[in-house]
């Protein structure tokens, strides 16, 4: 037998051997390892012949039974190079190699006295299969064929003994039988033998077959074989069909396979040693002889080495490829470097020896089959095929060698193409013409190898179906022609209706295309990655003009596809193609701007529709197809293809004479290329493209249109409306698509059209540009052809770089060198901002762009979100067109998403992140925002003008699009505006108070969602009115000119520069002038006058945070120093503004809400001269104050004495004299209307005289405001004049103080003449302070969170955040010193640091800022800015949190509502609200204006400490809202909420399938006396409803008994009096939150239970597991003990357990039906105690059946204090006779829970299961007394979490244990969907 026997042969054989014995056993030798049925026939299906045949005996004499002599041997000789014989014998079997020429035969009987005798007159052998047996010799049936030999010239010579030569005559030599100088040469590997006739003729029907006989040593043949059979030679002709791609592409594995069960079919090998494969070089090409004949040039075995120039052999492989009866062989990858179809033979080594000539042994096989020379079987010829994509003018040549030639590795979809499969040399391709080509989709079997029977060639009979002919009768009919060289199909075109992307396979039949074994694969086709875009429609340089593609909304352009391009290298182009010929159509779809999808408020985008602004699914392309198929036209997005009509008119033909002239233009422009379309909305759009197009130019179906890819049509969404108020600098931003920064703006009048003048139409003329002007530069008026620059923000701009690419399937992340959500984001309106990233940054591979392949670029590219027209690479410059990036924020404030993904593939491997960046730097642009300067001011009201937009290119402005409107409107005006002076003499810098009052109707101020801000404009600052402001100049502090090119910039502002600017904020409303985000001013401006010269004036703003503006019929004042020159009474000094803050945050932007004209009361006058009176520089001493630092504290002392001193001669001060006092604060001080007190107290020496009346009386600085502070003096008539030697003192008393209390200040002094005229002023010499009034400081808690007094209200808790409301009664500022000025806050004893929260902002959502009255917010929402230059808490310590003033002026103004969030470390004990000792105080200290010179630090002044508000106030005020303190308090412990039912209510807010509702078991421990008439308050979470009224009751009876004496007992809380629904937090749409008010005593520490009834809502989260809470409180309503963290479900949680589901308990999908939990109680009435027992007891759960098969988890928790086994052991998977397993064990959590974190259940299957439990010795009465089963729940939506509800066992034990249980999981009767987790 063969050595290699399939194993179910050898059974058969060992079989049959035994069987018959040692005769049959010889006679087997014939058969090998392929032996066929029909051959083991002949032996085995006569078993009876056989056991005859065994009785015979040999014998040498002839007969008809003679027998070969048992003893016999056969030898053949074969020569070696050098001439040596090598023999090769054997008696039972002689060895051999295939291919090898032996020259000799020998048959020996081996024993002299055993002759062959004289009757063998002409013996002769042929050879024939192993299984032959005597009698096959006289047929042919079982004769094989031999192999040739290969002369240097002629034909091949055939061996001896084959078909050709036939039987091979030997001589009798006696006891030998021999032939030499012969030709034997085996071509197939295998086992045979050689047929024996004594008279050379086997017998003719003659009788003397009789005398045949089989020689009986059998010969194995080392070597290939196969099932040809019909002539000598045929082994080296069998062909091997093999592919390979064009550049290495889709290289098929070309594989020889001789085993027995997935081999080729007929063929073996016969295997030794050594089984080696190899090649040959490459045939020659054919020639033809000079009469016409084709000559081949083949390669031989063993001539040279195996070709590797055409292979791509790895290093270390080596070329000799091992193959055997249990392996196979595989040729390498051909170079993707070769081209052209090539030929082989296929040689192998037959276990052969070259040295020694002999086939291998043991002793050397390590030198077998290791050089060319040895592999001397030639098996076949190896034809590799391979195809080339051609356009139909370049098939002949087809090459890459544009543009004369052109060869392509892609195909355009729906584009014709001519086929050329080239043929291999050497008889590859048959000279006729039937031939077929067919093309089958593709799939993997079509990769099997060509011989096997199974590969896809074979097997599909049709052709695909997207193989598209002209005519259908074409599929498989036509020929490739009758050339040897290659096979074209040309005349008729085929084209591949695939989308991008997809491959088919090219099947090739060389005859006989009826037989399906005719097929085998040539190659494979693959579509174009992409669609190339052209610039224009034609290339440049022709007769016509090209039309450039559309890029620019409202401009008209075309779309053309551009092909007949190749990659450069071995990789395709991403854009590889052939060229176009024929129609095509195209549609034009708005990706992101028209709504499409839903109805109504829910429209979207068909990018939103999809998501695809966050990620790009793998299957994009043909979802993207599917959208293109709908046929949807949008006569409202495009002028040209708006409908399947017009598209006709745009349908792209290369040539209407002919379909088959090719172009690499493919433009939708019409037949005459004249058509150009224009889109009429900016945005993205799809192309959509359709190359089947009918004879009537229609897409044949609506199924064939492609997508083809996305552009960006560049410009503004258009539309909008700007409305501005005049004499405001204002600026342009815009939304849309594409912007960059040669976009242009131009504002043109109403009547015009963006289009005019060639899209360039002349300005609007009403306008100023380049304002604001300084100096008189810039600010100018509008030309005729002014167009306005524009800006969009890059990282250059921010400062802000991509540093890395995090890459993904759908989505990628780009992390940013910084916090980069400031700047990128999202819009309500429009969705995520848009991005593209800068293409000449980018590397790929740590390559740089210009360094790259093009596919390489082209992943650049998507990156980017940045595309190349690829018809502009050459001559360049490279023309681009965006697409950009949706960018989607994430957590990470440095990271951002674009909806890109990459995956590996063979065109673009990567392992590791491929891209990265210049420098570490990704340069990026948003484009989907446009802005201008701030430098447009309208001074000219005009309605209607049309805001047009373009593009500045090659110098020139063209307008494309109308962006929208602008109407430049006089803001309304106010009801009146003032500048009130408090001295009129000129060239005084003093204080002015700016008063008005807003009008009552101005709603406007109410609207506001951002920052808004006042700004005073100072008309005149040259001559008129110049403000000041506090500063230090060489050392000294003190106020100042504003240097005129100083400004402050709105980004710039500070609440400290409020401090520097202004003095004093009032206003008559009870929440005071809203304290300001900031101040900031500008330069000193000028316009450029339209002739002449033009005034300087200066503008300060004054900037307001959310909720905490102005308000509409509210007086304000506002107070600052300036300097006073010359006016009159009237005269317009200052423009108030009343606006937004620039652009958002207002109905419209820098909206005015009104305008107030401020005019001055009154005039000025000449100061006096140096003949009129005037004080000394001291004039105006204060008197009685502290001698230490001169300051008078008039709340010790109401009593103002000052002593007068004039200057000499003229300049004394006359009797009659007017002094007018201007008290500050000018806004606190009000003297009333009576006259005061006052008295002159003459000089005392020389006695002179003061007597008589001084005149005291009051005036208003602000006329008509009812606040007189000015005290005026009128100097008495007897009085001798003031001068510097005569000093009289006038006293004061009895002056009415104000409420508010004020730091050291002194205040203005004016001195006139008796008529008034002449004024001098100066400012007093001292200062004045005084206590504010009880209640003018105040203080109050916020109430927040669930308790009302922070998150973290509890004892010992750190970092409790509690909100300050401080209302200051004087104004704190810093006159320019460190430590100057101070806010402290004492908290009571025990508290530990105070910090503030944050920034120290109030958070939004406080209940305080979401009430409102006549749509303002009731509470100012001031926020007290920290930061380095206003002022910091760093100063807070233990009990005390300390805001410092920083030293640059930061002030807190008087009367001001503000707020702060600070951080608190809690007591260790409990402080409820009452104690005494629970309070917090506020005090105030500062330097007020005390500046001494010399002191370094002087020590600030205190206020008095003042308390927050006391509880009676709190109650006054709105205890929901207001604290005087807060509580801390004692924490619940052992709380428990568990649900009667799990199940969500469904669906809508009707309920149309279930309205769920139900009590929840609530239970709770407690540590603190509650007492009597106290509440319990109940937290659910949003969505669960208690109603207005909730509804509370006892649980059920048995949990209150008592149930031993060491036993926890359950109480109930007595007389439950009214239950209210309420709402948290208040903005909360259901009653979340139950107040229970108890009647009875709450005491402590007891246990109390009891059960609220909740609708469940519809929808379930995951936060429902962390939001149940539970507060007691007293009587007063006040928080004594709560829940620190949410109320557990399952009373025993490990705190390791921290996932949402251990949190607490969560809503389930459906009800669903009982499974049955049942406790045994091994016959007892019921289930005892493990304590009596001794033993655990089993629970069962059955029946479970499911409808469907599931993948969940399952938690089933016992009732509080059952014990569950973990003993594997003690858990059963089956139960009540079910048979199938419960698939797999729990585990034990928190002792009383099983847990499957996932579980498989398979549908329709009963299931059950036991587990042992230790019983209690009581019922639970502090938990519910029911088991929970919970399927589904760790899932985090509704939908998977399946089923859940609670319930009692369904045995009794006694005491009580539980009476029956529910499940909570899936309906095991209904049917479930499966899910996914």
């Amino acid at each position: 037998m063969g050595q290699d026997v399939h194993p179910r042969q050898a059974k058969a054989w060992l079989l049959v051997l035994l069987l018959l014995g040692q005769e049959a056993q010889a006679a087997a030798k014939g058969f090998g390892a392929n032996a066929s049925a029909e051959e083991l026939r002949p032996v085995f299906a006569q078993p009876n012949a056989a056991v005859a045949l065994a009785g015979r005996r040999l014998q040498v004499a002839l007969g008809a039974d003679w027998q070969w002599p048992v003893t016999s041997s056969m030898r053949f000789v074969t020569v070696t190079q050098g001439g040596e014989d090598v023999p090769t014998e054997g008696t039972d079997m002689v060895q051999v190699v295939s291919s090898l020429n032996y020259n000799e035969i020998i048959i020996s009987t081996n024993d002299v006295a055993t002759p062959i005798g004289a009757e063998h007159t002409a013996p002769a052998v042929k050879l024939v299969q192993g299984v032959a047996d005597r009698t096959r010799c006289q047929g042919n049936t079982f004769d094989m064929p031999v192999g040739v030999a290969i002369p240097d010239s002629g034909d091949p010579i055939a061996g001896e003994m084959g078909i050709t030569n036939g039987a091979l005559l030997l001589t009798n030599s006696g006891n030998t039988l021999s032939k030499n100088q012969v030709n034997i040469i085996f071509m197939h590997g295998g086992q045979y033998k050689l047929c024996y006739t004594p008279d050379g003729t086997f017998g003719g029907n003659d009788g003397s077959e009789v005398n045949n006989n089989i020689v009986l040593t059998m010969i194995q043949v080392f070597g290939i074989s196969s099932n040809c059979r019909g002539s000598d030679g045929c082994l080296r002709d069998e062909r091997w069909e093999c592919w390979f791609g064009y550049k290495g592409e889709s290289v098929q594995n070309c594989e020889f396979n001789f085993q027995y069960d997935g081999g080729r079919v007929g063929w073996g090998i016969e295997v030794g040693q050594r089984s080696r494969i190899t090649w040959t070089p490459p045939y020659g090409a054919d020639t033809v002889d000079p009469g016409g004949a084709v000559l081949y040039n083949p390669q031989a075995c063993a001539s040279a080495a195996p070709d590797q120039t055409m292979f791509d052999v790895p290093t270390g492989v080596s070329v000799y490829m091992d193959v055997s009866t249990q392996s196979t062989a595989t040729m390498p990858a051909v170079q993707s470097t070769h081209s052209s179809a090539f030929t082989t033979a296929a040689c192998y080594c037959p276990n052969y020896n070259a040295e020694r000539g002999a086939h291998c042994t043991n002793a050397d096989a390590a030198q077998c089959c290791d050089s060319f020379a040895e592999f001397i079987q030639q098996f076949g010829v190896i034809y590799f095929w391979t195809i080339r994509i051609c356009d139909y003018d370049h098939y002949t040549t087809c090459t890459p060698n544009p543009p004369t030639s052109y060869r392509y590795m892609r195909v355009l979809p729906q584009q014709k193409f001519t086929l050329r499969i080239d043929c291999p040399p050497g008889g590859g391709c048959f000279a006729t013409d039937e031939n077929r080509v067919k093309f089958i989709g593709q799939v993997a079997s079509n990769d099997r190898p060509s011989w096997d029977a199974n590969a896809g060639c074979r097997t599909y009979l049709q052709e695909n179906f997207a193989a598209v002919w002209p005519s259908t009768t074409d599929s498989r009919a036509l020929s490739g022609g009758n050339s040897r060289d290659y096979k074209a199909w040309r005349s008729k075109q085929v084209k591949l209706n695939l989308s991008l992307k997809r491959a088919i396979d090219v099947c090739y039949s060389n005859a006989d295309s009826g037989n399906p074994n005719s097929w085998f694969k040539v190659g494979s086709i693959q579509t174009s990655d992409a669609f190339a875009f052209a610039s224009q429609s034609i290339a440049s340089g022709q007769v016509s003009a090209p039309i450039p593609t559309i890029k620019y909304v409202g401009h008209p352009g075309s779309v053309t596809l551009y092909g007949g391009m190749m990659g450069a290298g071995t990789l395709p182009s991403p854009f590889e193609s052939n060229m176009y010929s024929g129609k095509a159509l195209l549609n034009i779809l708005s990706f992101d701007r028209e709504l499409q999808y839903g109805v109504g408020a829910a429209q979207k985008t068909l990018m939103e529709h999809y998501s695809y602004d966050q990620a790009r699914p793998l299957d994009f392309q043909t979802q993207m197809d599917r959208e293109c198929q709908k046929e949807n036209y949008s006569p409202t997005l495009v002028t040209g293809p708006s409908s399947k009509q017009a598209a006709k008119t745009y349908i792209a033909n290369p040539d209407i004479n002919s379909a088959n002239t090719i172009t690499q233009y493919m433009s939708f422009s019409g037949p005459d290329r004249d058509q150009d379309m224009t889109v009429k909305l900016a945005g993205v759009v799809a192309v959509c493209y359709c190359g089947m197009v009918s004879a009537q130019d229609e897409c044949e179906s609506s199924s064939f249109w492609l997508y083809a890819g996305l552009m960006t049509i560049q410009g503004p969404e258009g539309g909008r409306s700007f409305i501005f108020p005049t004499n405001v600098v204002v600026k342009f931003d815009l939304k849309g698509w594409g912007f960059s920064q040669d976009d242009r703006l131009r504002i043109i009048p109403a009547t015009s059209q963006c289009s005019a003048n060639n899209n360039d139409p002349d300005s609007d003329l009403g306008f100023k540009v380049g304002c604001p002007a300084v100096d008189g530069t810039g600010c100018r008026q509008a030309t005729a052809q002014e167009s306005i620059m524009t800006s969009v923000m890059t990282s250059t701009s921010v400062g802000i770089y991509i540093d890395r690419v995090d890459i993904q399937q759908s989505s990628s992340v780009l992390r940013f060198t910084a916090d980069i959500s400031q700047h990128l984001g999202s819009d309500p309106d429009f969705g995520y901002d848009i991005i593209t990233l800068n293409l000449d940054r980018i590397m790929v591979n740590s390559n740089d762009i210009n360094t790259v392949t093009a596919i390489e670029r082209f992943e650049a590219n998507k990156l980017a979100g940045v595309y190349e027209f690829q018809d502009t690479f050459n001559p360049g410059p490279i023309q681009t067109f965006q697409v950009g990036h949706r960018v989607v924020q994430l957590p990470d404030a440095q990271q951002m998403m674009i909806p890109q993904g990459w995956v590996s593939t063979d065109e673009f491997p990567f392992t590791v992140v491929p891209f990265s960046f210049v420098d570490q730097q990704g340069h990026w642009i948003r484009r989907n925002k446009l802005e201008t300067n701030e430098e447009i001011k309208g001074t000219t009201a005009a309605s209607n003008l049309k805001l047009c937009w373009g593009i500045k290119s090659e110098g020139l402005n063209k307008f494309y699009h109308e962006a929208g409107t602008v109407n430049f409107e006089d803001p309304p005006p106010m009801v009146s505006a003032v500048v009130s002076l408090t001295t009129k003499m000129q060239e005084a810098v003093a204080p002015v108070v700016i008063a008005f009052k807003t009008t009552a109707s101005r709603s406007e101020y109410s609207t506001p969602t951002g920052q808004t801000m006042l700004m005073l404009r100072f008309l005149d600052v040259s001559t008129k009115l110049e403000p000041y402001y506090f500063a230090q100049e060489q050392g000294l502090r003190g106020v100042y000119r504003v240097p005129p090119y100083q400004e402050v910039t709105q980004a710039q502002q500070r609440q400290h520069v409020c401090g520097k600017i202004f003095l004093e904020f009032w206003s008559n409303h009870p929440e005071g002038f809203p304290m300001p985000v900031g101040c900031h001013y500008t330069q000193k401006l000028s316009d450029v006058p339209a002739q002449g010269s033009s005034n300087f004036f200066r503008e300060f703003y004054i900037t307001f945070g959310e909720g905490n503006g102005l308000r509409q019929d509210v007086e304000y004042h506002i107070v600052l120093n300036a300097k006073i020159m010359s006016f009159t009474s009237g005269e317009p000094l200052v423009d108030i503004y009343a606006m937004c803050a620039g652009f958002t945050g207002c109905a419209r932007p820098y909206q005015v809400f009104e305008i107030g004209s401020a005019v001055v009361s009154r005039g000025t006058m000449v100061p006096a001269t140096m003949a009129d009176p005037q004080f000394a520089s001291d004039g105006f001493l204060i008197q009685r104050s502290n001698p230490l630092d001169g300051v008078l504290n008039l709340s010790n002392l109401n009593i103002l004495q000052i002593r007068l001193r004039g200057e000499a001669a003229l300049r004394g001060i006359v009797k009659e004299s007017l002094i007018r006092m201007y008290m500050w604060p000018l806004t606190a001080w009000n003297v009333g209307t009576g006259s005061c007190s006052a008295e002159c107290i003459p000089f005392h020496f020389n006695t002179k005289r003061c007597s008589g009346l001084v005149g005291c009386g009051s005036e208003e600085v602000v006329a008509g405001s009812g606040r007189r502070n000015i005290v005026k003096i009128t100097l008495p008539t007897e009085m001798d004049t003031i001068d510097q030697t005569t000093t009289h003192t006038i006293k004061i008393s009895g002056l009415t103080l104000p409420v508010q209390g004020f730091f050291p200040t002194n205040f203005g002094v004016q001195l006139t003449k008796p008529d008034d005229t002449a004024p001098f002023y100066i400012h007093a010499t001292g200062m004045i302070m005084k206590v504010p009034d009880a209640g003018s400081t105040t203080g109050r808690i916020v109430i927040s969170d669930r308790s009302g007094y922070g998150p973290m209200p509890f004892r010992s808790d750190v970092g409790n955040v509690l909100y300050f409301r401080l209302k200051l009664g004087a104004t704190l500022w810093n006159v320019g010193r460190s430590n100057a000025a101070f806010l402290t806050i004492g908290l009571p004893n025990g508290y530990g640091a105070c910090s503030v929260a944050g920034a120290g902002a109030p958070a939004r959502d406080l209940k305080v800022f979401l009430q409102k009255t006549g749509g303002y917010v009731d509470n100012n929402r001031g926020v007290l800015a920290v930061s380095t230059d206003d002022g910091d808490w760093a100063n807070s310590n233990i009990k005390t949190c300390t805001y410092e003033l920083h030293a640059n002026n930061q002030a807190i103004y008087a009367g001001m509502v503000f707020y702060v969030a600070v951080t608190v470390v809690n007591p260790v004990n409990p402080l409820p609200k009452t104690d005494p000792e629970n309070q917090l105080t506020i005090k105030l200290s500062s330097l007020g204006a005390y500046d001494p010179e010399g002191i370094a630090e002087p020590a600030p002044y205190d206020m008095p400490e003042v308390p927050f508000i006391s509880l009676a106030e709190e109650k006054s005020l709105g205890q929901d809202y207001w604290a005087g303190n807060p509580a801390i308090i004692n924490t619940l412990s052992e709380e428990l909420v568990q649900p009667s039912s799990f199940a969500r209510s469904c669906c809508g807010p009707n309920y149309d399938t279930r309205r769920s509702e139900d009590f929840l078991r609530i239970f709770f421990f407690t540590s603190t006396y509650i007492g009597q008439n106290g509440y319990v308050v109940f937290d659910a979470p949003s969505g669960f409803d208690f109603g207005a009224s909730c509804t509370s009751r006892d649980l059920a009876e048995r949990y209150y008994a008592f149930v031993g004496q060491f036993e926890s007992r359950l109480y109930r809380l007595k007389n439950m009096g009214s239950c209210v629904g309420k709402r948290y937090p208040t903005t909360e749409t259901t009653y979340n939150r139950a107040r229970l008010q108890v009647g009875g005593i709450i005491d402590a520490p007891l246990y109390y239970g009891f059960e609220l009834r909740v609708l469940y809502p519809t929808t379930y989260d995951t936060t429902q597991h962390e939001n149940w809470f539970l507060w007691l409180l007293d009587s007063n309503a006040y928080v004594l003990e709560g829940s620190q963290t949410t109320m557990r479900f399952n009373k025993f949680k490990d705190p390791a357990q921290t996932s949402f589901f251990d949190k607490s308990w969560g809503m389930y999908e459906e009800i669903g039906p009982t499974i049955p939990v049942q406790v045994l109680s091994d016959g007892a009435a019921a289930p005892r105690p493990t304590s009596l027992t001794n033993v655990n007891t089993e629970v069962v759960f059955y029946p479970i059946t499911f409808a469907v098969d599931i993948d969940t988890s399952l938690r089933i928790s016992a009732p509080v204090g059952f014990k569950w086994d973990v003993d594997p052991n003690s858990f059963f998977r089956r139960t009540n006779g079910t048979l199938e397993d419960w698939p797999q064990l729990p585990s034990v959590q928190n002792q009383n829970q099983l847990v499957w974190s996932t579980l498989s259940l398979k549908g329709s299957t009963l299931y059950g299961f036991r587990a042992t439990v230790e019983v209690p010795n009581f019922n639970p009465v502090n938990s519910a007394n029911a088991f929970f089963i919970e399927f589904g729940y760790r899932n985090t939506t509704h939908t998977p979490r399946q089923t859940g509800t609670s319930g009692a066992s369904t045995s009794t034990m006694s005491p009580r244990i539980p009476s029956r249980a529910s499940q909570c999981g899936p309906s095991p009767t209904s049917t479930l969907a499966p899910w996914v987790p």
